[in-house]
């Protein structure tokens, strides 16, 4: 079965998904979860690149076994918790990070996860 890893989109008539992407592989869908991004960030932080390499890695050691596919994140550092802001080019941050497959989200103690995450076209 053919596991290629991409990007897919929802319905641009999905507002809570719009401008957003997930990574799947083959027909599994994947999340990232906070233990996986640095500690004093929030998932509502993360953005991926649309060039981000996607690679495939078995590990034995997470859950018994399973594939993870790692990515380039881009974090925004100057997010705020205010309720409306002027509009400024965003700060970044890299990181390189693990997604896990959805159905093993939430095996690592009390954690946030998202699927989809807003894409950054360059």
């Amino acid at each position: 079965m053919p596991m290629d890893i991409q990007f897919v989109e929802g319905h641009p008539r999905i507002e809570e998904v719009r401008n957003q992407v997930a990574v799947k592989r083959g027909p599994l869908v994947y999340c990232i979860e906070t233990p996986d991004i640095p500690e004093s960030s929030s998932i509502l932080d993360m953005y991926i690149g649309s060039d981000s390499a996607l690679t495939a890695h078995y590990r034995d050691d997470f859950l018994g076994g399973m594939t993870t596919i790692s990515a380039d994140l881009l974090v925004r550092k100057d997010s705020t918790s205010e309720m409306y802001n002027q509009v400024k080019k965003p700060q970044w941050d890299a990181i390189r990070t693990e997604f896990v497959p959805y159905y093993a989200w939430s095996n690592r103690g009390t954690a946030e996860m998202t699927v989809f995450l807003p894409i950054v076209w360059k």
